[in-house]
């Protein structure tokens, strides 16, 4: 019986890691950030992609790449990279987000 115990005990630490992921993502969801500072800064702290993607679904409607005559690795044209930001009151559906 008492072997079945460190298992139980290592079950218990991988659910509560994961509990804290959701949690990471929740609080990165629930607060607005009002200027592109205060967004940077958000964005800066968030130390798990899965905040950061939280952040990203919140402020960009879409990601827009125009087409260059660059071609191979290492050759991205940040000028044809356009975001599309989300309006005031316009919120992302939060049912394509991974908890």
């Amino acid at each position: 019986m008492f072997s079945v115990l460190p298992q139980l005990e290592a079950t218990e630490r991988d659910l509560k890691a994961k509990l804290r992921k959701k949690a990471k993502v929740r609080m990165g969801r629930v607060s607005l950030a009002k200027t592109p500072e205060e967004v940077r800064r958000e964005w800066d702290e968030a130390d798990d992609n899965l905040v950061r993607r939280a952040i990203l679904s919140r402020y960009l409607k879409a990601v827009i790449i125009r087409k260059t005559g660059r071609r191979g690795p290492g050759d991205l044209d940040y000028a044809a990279i356009e975001p599309v930001w989300r309006e005031d009151g316009e919120y992302a559906p939060l049912d394509h987000l991974i908890y």
